[in-house]
């Protein structure tokens, strides 16, 4: 079976934020996925670091089965994420990440401030790459293995730098099942507010993003 690699922000209730997902939408979502998928079947990553995401370990903590990813963003440590567009939630302090990385969670990095790396010099994207890494293992003790391209803005220059960095993966936000052979471009489904239970199911069923992915899938099957 493919892996399912699901993408979340903020598990908060937050009407003007569309990347956060209410808690009560949050637990639905996990109970159904581990209903119809093995412990291998699907890995849950949340970009960004936000603070809520310690009420929702809380409910995985307990849930169990998953692996956990947390793309944290180095330079951030408890201050307002500066780069929402929407709104400004509090980021994860240097002791949850810390706290957390010893209850099992993997912290992976999504740069030092959460630039859109291709558009900045190769140079400056090599320090936001290995210092958030090199950051990130000296607060938790362990090795940072997983990265998360911020806004999903990727290049082949970029990909040789995070190569060269030491990671063993990297995250891109591109809908798809997950399937791919470079472990670089790793496909995610996007989950969002404004998903309901039945656009939510498809997603996992299809690795489609959004009704426009689901559509076209079909269009495309019926040529």
């Amino acid at each position: 079976m493919t892996t399912r690699n699901i993408c979340y922000h903020s598990i908060s209730d937050t009407p003007d934020d569309p990347w956060s997902v209410p808690m009560e939408h949050f637990t639905w979502q996990i109970e159904w996925l581990k209903r119809h998928y093995p412990s291998n079947g699907v890995t849950l990553t949340f970009d960004d670091g936000f603070a809520d995401f310690c009420d929702a370990w809380a409910h995985l903590r307990d849930a169990g089965k998953f692996p956990v990813i947390m793309f944290a963003v180095s330079d951030s440590q408890g201050a307002p994420a500066w780069w929402h567009s929407t709104t400004s939630h509090p980021t994860l302090s240097r002791q949850d990440l810390r706290d957390l990385a010893r209850q099992g969670v993997e912290i992976g990095s999504h740069t030092a401030t959460h630039p859109h790396l291709p558009q900045i010099d190769l140079d400056a994207a090599h320090e936001e790459i290995t210092r958030s890494k090199a950051e990130l293992e000296e607060i938790t003790g362990a090795p940072v293995q997983s990265f998360a391209y911020p806004y999903g803005k990727v290049s082949p220059p970029i990909v040789k730098i995070v190569r060269e960095a030491g990671f063993s993966r990297a995250y891109t936000v591109r809908s798809g099942p997950g399937q791919n052979s470079d472990p670089f471009m790793l496909q995610r489904i996007m989950v969002l507010r404004s998903d309901s239970k039945l656009l939510f199911v498809l997603k996992m069923l299809t690795g489609c993003g959004s009704w426009i992915d689901l559509l076209r899938r079909c269009a495309w099957r019926l040529r």
